[in-house]
């Protein structure tokens, strides 16, 4: 999804002078919220992953960790 609105940021951006504002206005709609969107599913999958990581390791008790989200990252923390 990030891709697709890369894609459609660089159409906007890199169209030729003179092109009217008709054959990119969707494109230019849509990069926006598919760039936001795609950098937050990235986040979401990031985050599952260490979580993922972080419960295989946690499996054995002597070992602990935790995983904190927030708008500003992800933070993991504990003793491995």
């Amino acid at each position: 999804i990030l891709a697709i609105g890369r894609a459609d940021a660089r159409r906007v951006e890199g169209a030729e002078r003179g092109t009217p504002w008709a054959d990119v206005e969707a494109a230019a709609g849509r990069a926006p919220r598919w760039s936001v969107t795609g950098l937050a599913l990235l986040g979401v999958g990031a985050a599952l992953g260490v979580a993922s990581l972080v419960w295989g390791l946690g499996s054995r008790r002597d070992r602990r960790a935790q995983l904190s989200l927030s708008p500003a990252g992800v933070s993991l923390q504990g003793s491995f």
